[in-house]
């Protein structure tokens, strides 16, 4: 977040366990970086203003080239794989 590490997890662990991360107010901007051993991918950059008792969905979306979006989550990072973030 803002270009310092706000969270690190690995593909392990409950996803429900990330449903209540605390934001601060103001326009907040979001950057994911993920690995695969000498692999490292980086994703597009989103933002938007955030304001007390109001809800965000951080969606990340892995995508290789060549897999339909109804595929499933891919294994690992390949070299035609994208990131891409989207904020709602």
């Amino acid at each position: 977040m803002n270009g310092k590490l706000y969270l690190r997890r690995s593909v392990e662990g409950n996803k429900a366990d990330f449903d209540d991360l605390y934001v601060p107010p103001g326009v907040q901007e979001f950057h994911v970086t993920a690995w695969n051993g000498s692999l490292r991918k980086s994703s597009n950059t989103v933002s938007t203003e955030f304001k007390a008792k109001k809800k965000h969905t951080l969606k990340v979306e892995l995508r290789t080239q060549g897999a339909g979006r109804g595929s499933g989550m891919p294994k690992a990072l390949y070299d035609d794989t994208q990131i891409v973030l989207t904020l709602k």
